[in-house]
């Protein structure tokens, strides 16, 4: 199974907030791809720079690579779809 982890689990995963068990099932499920979106890169960035939240790039990386996921790339033409 595929997944998509938004900017909100990526962040709760990073701090240590409980997600949902569904969720946390499918992350441990060895047959599970996780993917998060690399606005969710941008959307940190943004609430870094408004004080609202303090996780820098380091930060990012490691909860990426510990929640193994997979970048999926949001490119001008998905921008335009929308």
């Amino acid at each position: 199974m595929r997944i998509l982890l938004d900017t909100q689990a990526v962040i709760l995963a990073y701090l240590g907030d409980p997600l949902p068990h569904k969720v946390v099932a499918l992350l441990n499920n060895d047959q599970t791809e996780a993917f998060f979106s690399t606005t969710t890169i941008m959307e940190v960035a943004v609430k870094n720079s408004i004080g609202k939240l303090k996780i820098g790039e380091t930060e990012m990386q490691e909860a990426i690579r510990d929640l193994h996921l997979k970048p999926i790339a949001f490119s001008p033409a998905h921008a335009y779809r929308m």
